[in-house]
């Protein structure tokens, strides 16, 4: 049940962040934050889920990179 439970929170945070930055559109960067690709939608991580607006704008490649998700390099 735990893991049910933080999902929900997390998708919570998620949803609060869209709201957020939707209404402060000026806080999103160009490019991602780690490699500089500007043509690409962007994925906010969070550096901590306890400050939800603490974190970087990062493309997909460099998110699952940052999580261990995929081919290493």
């Amino acid at each position: 049940m735990v893991h049910k439970r933080n999902h929900k929170k997390h998708a919570n945070r998620r949803e609060n962040d869209r709201r957020w930055f939707k209404k402060h559109p000026e806080a999103i960067p160009d490019a991602c934050q780690v490699c500089g690709k500007d043509d690409t939608i962007l994925e906010f991580h969070h550096e901590s889920y306890d400050e939800p607006r603490i974190g970087r704008f990062v493309c997909k490649w460099c998110h699952d990179k940052i999580h261990g998700i995929g081919k290493k390099d």
